[in-house]
């Protein structure tokens, strides 16, 4: 028979091994729950990086479109203001000749007849120079608001361009989604560690 304080050491071991191997139970299943929470974390960070990234690429790319097109609208406008700068020039100069030629034909007619056809002349040419101003004007106007417009909606743009292409949020749910799913299949296949320890 084994002396009393052996007795009661051995006992006191039997009661305490139950108990340490909960605590490692425990502790392993902390540990994997921690794990899985960083994972979890690690996973929602970068997949906001990539979302950040392709919003700034979009972007980067409407500007950059926008800016494409008001160059050309410039250029076009510019163009046009050439050309009828041109046919303007070029108008004045026919109505000079012509009026010149009329005057050189009839010198010797009436002097009021020679006025009127002058007078005339006169009209035909400031008619055609307001027509120009006109249209210089409503191309002017037509850049001026086309360059606010622009600067107003880049961003609105930029955003309604990816609310129709891109569902960032939703795509950064569903990958999420999908690892926790992955994790935890992980977590169902793993050896249990309260089996193990027995």
């Amino acid at each position: 028979m084994p002396p009393p304080n052996e007795s009661m050491s051995l006992s006191y071991v039997e009661r305490s091994a139950p108990s340490k191997r909960n605590d490692k139970v425990q502790a392993f299943n902390r540990g994997k729950e921690a794990a899985f929470a960083d994972a979890l974390e690690f996973c929602r960070q970068g997949l906001g990086i990539l979302g950040e990234e392709i919003l700034l690429s979009v972007r980067s790319e409407m500007q950059s479109t926008a800016e494409q097109i008001r160059l050309e609208v410039a250029e076009a406008v510019e163009s046009n203001q050439l050309s009828v700068s041109s046919n303007l020039e070029l108008l004045h100069t026919r109505v000079q000749s012509l009026a010149n030629s009329e005057n050189t034909k009839q010198a010797h007619s009436h002097e009021s007849r020679g006025f009127d056809q002058n007078e005339a002349s006169r009209k035909l040419v400031m008619r055609r120079e307001e027509q120009i101003m006109q249209i210089h004007e409503q191309l002017s106007r037509m850049l001026e608001h086309f360059s606010k417009v622009q600067k107003k909606s880049d961003m609105d743009l930029c955003m309604q361009h990816l609310a129709g292409k891109i569902d960032v949020q939703k795509m950064l749910d569903v990958q999420t989604m999908n690892l926790m799913q992955k994790i935890r299949e992980i977590q169902l296949n793993s050896p249990d560690l309260s089996m193990t320890l027995q």
